[in-house]
């Protein structure tokens, strides 16, 4: 904001930059929320598979190993798009030196399903697992379904912290 003064007199007027362009805020802004919600989806249809593969690892072993060999290439997918999201920018349109939640999660995220891909594919492999390593693919089933839950859940849990 300009002031200009007439005949010793200051008067505040708002001066308007032509050359100025929001376009680029605008595009930012448009980014950050596409990235936000690709990224949502996919935490869902994670959520959604391993929910149903959390059911069948305690009641069916000769299903969930099915399961687990159909959804090797599908975590393939979802982990070569969560990184695509997060190249587009790492920090989700974050100003501050501390990264935000969401890209935290994000990146926890792809690190979990890259970790599952792997236990999946030796798992699908054919050989007969001990009941213990059972019980742990079932633990890194959970972690990384609290994950994508925890995801799911922050754009409510922030508008609950800015209603408050």
């Amino acid at each position: 904001m300009g002031t200009i003064a007439i005949e010793n007199k200051q008067a505040n007027c708002e001066v308007v930059d032509l050359f100025d362009s929001e376009m680029a805020q605008y595009a930012a802004e448009l980014r950050r929320e596409e990235q936000r919600s690709r990224l949502m989806r996919r935490a869902e249809e994670v959520a959604e598979m391993l929910d149903r593969l959390d059911g069948k690892l305690s009641v069916d072993r000769e299903q969930a190993v099915a399961m687990l060999a159909e959804y090797s290439g599908l975590l393939d997918l979802v982990v070569e798009d969560i990184r695509s999201i997060r190249d587009i920018d790492e920090t989700f349109g974050a100003e501050s030196r501390r990264m935000p939640k969401i890209a935290r999660l994000a990146l926890q995220l792809e690190r979990g399903i890259a970790y599952l891909q792997g236990i999946f594919s030796v798992v699908s492999s054919g050989e007969v697992l001990p009941v213990y390593n059972w019980k742990l693919v079932h633990r890194d089933v959970q972690e990384v379904l609290g994950t994508s839950l925890e995801l799911i859940r922050l754009p409510e849990l922030v508008a609950e912290r800015q209603a408050a």
